[in-house]
């Protein structure tokens, strides 16, 4: 038995990950594999796996959003920790949306993907769910303040976006968060969206498109509302979602109309 620390540095990649709690999945013979991604672009990745050898060469693959590549290896199974980032069929992985999770081959080798986005012009707001602002501010990167009060923290000329902004509870911790372009961007901004969320076809009442950053329940952790008319995007975290929403029914009936497998 071993022990192994893998710790890969993707500053220069553009793109900010949020942090994820730690993730663990149990492999068949007892042990366990845990993994995170932290605020600085690191993936930590803490395992303890058998002392038998596999010819599995693949540690990471480090993909871009629509890449298909290969394990180096004999794969007998692979299984993905979250398919909405990245799936598996036999050897061939896809990377879906940015993000980062893991596989299991052959029940024990641990493989992290990462997959990133190519529309990174568009900054990414800081979903740090329930988070005082403090936290939010410290981490937000782009642009310079044009509001801070109680409940309310915006930011202006954050890259290709006009405007991030952030709205806080009561409690002053992070419930909702906003973005906006100018029209010139929005075909860019789809894609942005499209990169990162999975966007229900059926337009709201309102004239807007809700989406999801994952492909299930177990998953989701942000809901988002886009608006093409006025080229803006609200998100909220899942709980508050499912609150305000009619029922969890409908989300599960958006979800299966919107996810599909590989016939």
């Amino acid at each position: 038995m071993k022990k192994i620390m893998l710790t890969v540095v993707l500053a220069a990649m553009g793109m900010l990950l949020q942090a994820q709690e730690v993730m663990k999945v149990e492999l068949k013979k007892g042990e366990t594999v845990e993994y995170k991604v932290d605020d600085v672009k690191r993936v930590y990745f803490d395992t303890v796996t058998p002392s038998e050898e596999d010819d599995i060469k693949t540690d990471y693959l480090i993909m871009f959003v629509g890449d298909k590549e290969d394990i180096v290896g004999t794969v007998v199974s692979a299984t993905s920790e979250n398919d909405f980032v990245a799936s598996v069929k036999g050897k061939t992985v896809t990377a879906n949306h940015a993000g980062a999770t893991f596989l299991i081959v052959n029940e024990k080798h641990p493989v992290i993907i990462m997959v990133f986005s190519l529309k990174t012009s568009i900054p990414d707001p800081v979903l740090k769910w329930g988070e005082p602002k403090d936290t939010i501010k410290a981490h937000h990167k782009s642009g310079s303040i044009y509001k801070d009060d109680d409940q309310t923290l915006i930011y202006k000329d954050c890259g290709d976006a006009t405007a991030i902004g952030y709205s806080f509870d009561k409690n002053g911790k992070l419930s909702g968060a906003a973005i906006t372009v100018p029209s010139s961007k929005s075909a860019t901004f789809l894609s942005y969206l499209t990169d990162r969320y999975l966007i229900y076809p059926e337009k709201q009442s309102d004239g807007s498109y809700l989406g999801f950053d994952g492909y299930d329940e177990e998953h989701i952790t942000t809901v988002i509302s886009y608006n093409p008319s006025d080229n803006m995007c609200l998100y909220l975290p899942y709980s508050k979602f499912k609150k305000e929403s009619e029922s969890r029914k409908n989300l599960s009936r958006m979800l299966k109309e919107i996810v599909f497998e590989d016939e």
